[in-house]
């Protein structure tokens, strides 16, 4: 769900939603700025519908993309020609001082503003024109030059189709000596405007917690932006009065080093914070002819910073805003929305942790498995298998595989004595003496024993037996290890 914009905050609202005191503690490094400003852009607030399966996981972990509408604020300012600006200056015998109640000699210097309305534009003046100005005093004969800031409420009010009205009026410059020519004052006009931008933003867990994925950057797509259009005047001009706001909220930055300035000054909040705040200029660098453009861009920077939080606390949309009050906050200029919120779609992707296959090491083993096939064919090719053990015969677990199955762990043949374990070795080396040991393969049948010397009258089992040729011939091998008499199969 994305909340739409109300297009309806008053041009001559009571207050600014609090935006000029938000904007003095962010300069003062008293507060953030809203996660729903990015950079010169006003997000609209997005969060997930009841029906979206979500997770701890997904909050912390998922991206969420939605393509929307931001808003931007415009001020298109054009510099006022030389020989519209008058400049004066008088005395005055008994005045007073802001300050001082205390009756002297004093002077004024003014510079004062007076241009054309354009069609469609009306002013407090009946002879089509519409001023602005200012002054600045100082005591006795005040010869001394005085730098001056203003930025300045119009009272200009819409009232064609599709006028262009100025509503901002600005002054910046040096007011000099008694001789008004070589005062170097520059005057500024400005018409306000919104722009609705679409724009592609991802959202890191959650997109209630309006967290931005910094990897992703939210994506502006300019060349689709549209302008808002007044819906009183059908104009795309807006006649906002944010001066008094900034007057009244905004508070001076200290002078550092006083004694480094060579001229007096005379700035209103808005100037002393462009002048003096964090992302401070040199006025030196906006005064005269040659810098008007840089004067225009400062102006319209801070404008902006100060528009945006405007925006952020007073142009969201609420459950008391009529239909008609309400601007789609879709990426789409001809959305029309039916509600508060409206139900968008977008895109869900998260971090998920697979096996992944390292080409170079998968190489190598593949390498290493192919040389290893190659080198045991190789070895079953090349050696000769039949005359190899199977198995290491020094082990304990190889000898008493060798023997098991023989007669010689047959009480019965009487081939090991009682008592053999503890007898000593030249006792077994007795007690085994003439009795033939083989390896090789023997038959299940086979239980006859056989020794070097046998009994007279008594033939052994070995000279009744047929030739090896016939054995071989008439059995198969059934086991493979060491006993009595010589083996059928001496290999394996």
């Amino acid at each position: 769900m994305v909340g739409n914009w109300r297009s309806t905050w008053p041009v001559r609202a009571v207050d600014d939603g609090g935006a000029a005191m938000i904007l003095n503690l962010v300069r003062y490094g008293g507060a953030n700025t809203s996660s729903s400003i990015w950079q010169d852009l006003v997000l609209p607030h997005v969060s997930l519908t009841s029906s979206t399966p979500i997770s701890d996981d997904i909050y912390r972990s998922a991206n969420y993309t939605y393509a929307i509408g931001g808003l931007r604020p415009l001020l298109d300012c054009f510099v006022a020609p030389q020989e519209n600006l008058t400049m004066t200056m008088w005395r005055d015998v008994g005045c007073r001082l802001v300050g001082n109640d205390e009756e002297q000699d004093c002077s004024f210097k003014r510079t004062r503003v007076t241009l054309r309305r354009p069609e469609g534009c009306e002013g407090h003046d009946t002879d089509g024109t519409f001023s602005f100005g200012t002054a600045t005093e100082g005591r006795g004969a005040f010869e001394a030059p005085r730098w001056v800031g203003r930025f300045l409420d119009l009272n200009t009010i819409l009232t064609g189709f599709n006028a262009s009205c100025p509503t901002i009026g600005v002054l910046f410059g040096q007011m000099g000596s008694n001789d008004t020519s070589d005062w170097n004052m520059t005057a500024l006009v400005c018409t306000q405007g919104l722009e609705q931008v679409p724009v592609t933003v991802t959202y890191t867990g959650n997109p209630s917690l309006r967290e931005i994925n910094e990897q992703h950057p939210p994506k502006l797509e300019l060349e689709k932006a549209w302008r808002w259009v007044n819906g009183t005047s059908k104009s795309k001009a807006f006649g906002y009065q944010p001066g008094r706001f900034l007057d009244a909220d905004l508070t001076p930055f200290p002078i550092n080093e006083p004694d480094t300035r060579t001229f007096d000054e005379d700035d209103d909040p808005f100037f002393d914070h462009l002048l003096h705040g964090p992302n401070r200029i040199e006025r030196e660098s906006l005064l005269g002819p040659s810098n008007t453009e840089k004067l225009i861009r400062a102006v319209q920077r801070d404008y902006s910073e100060y528009m945006r939080h405007v925006i952020d606390l007073n142009f969201r949309a609420n459950s008391s805003n009529a239909h008609d009050d309400l601007n789609s906050a879709k990426a789409l200029p001809n959305a029309r929305p039916s509600s508060v919120a409206t139900e968008i779609t977008g895109t869900t992707s998260a971090q998920v942790t697979r096996l992944a296959i390292h080409t170079t090491s998968k190489l190598l083993l593949q390498i290493l498995l192919g040389l290893m096939a190659l080198l045991s064919l190789a070895s079953y090719l090349l050696v000769k298998i039949d005359g190899t053990l199977p198995r290491n015969p020094c082990s304990i677990a190889s000898t008493m595989a060798f023997l098991a199955g023989s007669q010689l762990c047959d009480r019965d043949a009487g081939i090991i004595p009682q008592g053999a374990e503890y007898m000593t070795d030249g006792r077994l080396k007795e007690a085994f003496d003439g009795w033939v040991f083989s390896l090789g393969w023997w038959q299940k049948e086979e239980a006859s024993v056989e020794s070097e010397e046998p009994n007279d009258g008594e033939s052994t089992l070995g000279d009744r037996d047929v030739p090896d040729e016939a054995q071989e011939g008439q059995r198969t091998p059934g086991r493979f290890g060491i006993d009595v008499r010589r083996a059928n199969v001496s290999k394996f």
